[in-house]
């Protein structure tokens, strides 16, 4: 809006958005729906009793992160879009008054970094195709299956740290 406009130009600044506040309010939680359904599916499919101590341990650590994130941690947002002239966009966000800012991101991403040195940051695309979500969650899964598998052969104590890792990489 001509408000929104004026409030980045006279700040300097973007705001963003806490996801619980998000006009869908569930996208923080679907990712981890999928994840979970994913590896109930991979679960009961896997005829290794080791495979499946590996999906309990996975299933664990993200329902813990996702009491932690709704109890203890605030994840704000903030949304781009590559398509600049998506009419359904303007109409949406703008009530079909509106203006549209042009941003190269790609030079301030190491800038961006450098100012949320003390906050959890990530940046990507967001995939709309559900297989896609699928089928790239189910690569994360499986590598981190496997190096699972080759540390417990060394220490069973550190088969933790992957899965912790792959929530991270997650999320």
């Amino acid at each position: 809006t001509a408000e929104g406009l004026k409030g980045i130009l006279d700040s300097g600044y973007f705001f963003a958005s806490r996801s619980d506040f998000l006009n869908d309010y569930t996208e923080m939680q679907y990712c981890w729906s999928l994840v979970l359904e994913l590896v109930n599916s991979l679960k009961e499919k896997s005829e290794s009793a080791n495979e499946r101590i590996f999906y309990d341990e996975v299933k664990q650590e993200i329902e813990t992160f996702r009491t932690e994130i709704d109890e203890l941690e605030e994840m704000f947002i903030i949304s781009f879009t590559k398509n600049r002239d998506s009419l359904a966009m303007w109409s949406h966000y703008s009530d079909n008054d509106g203006y549209n800012i042009a941003l190269n991101l790609k030079p301030n991403i190491k800038m961006w970094k450098e100012i949320l040195k003390t906050v959890d940051f990530r940046y990507g695309a967001v995939i709309y195709n559900v297989e896609k979500q699928k089928e790239i969650l189910k690569k994360e899964i499986s590598k981190a299956l496997s190096l699972w598998k080759e540390i417990r052969n060394t220490d069973e104590s550190l088969g933790f740290f992957v899965v912790d890792a792959l929530e991270y990489r997650i999320k």
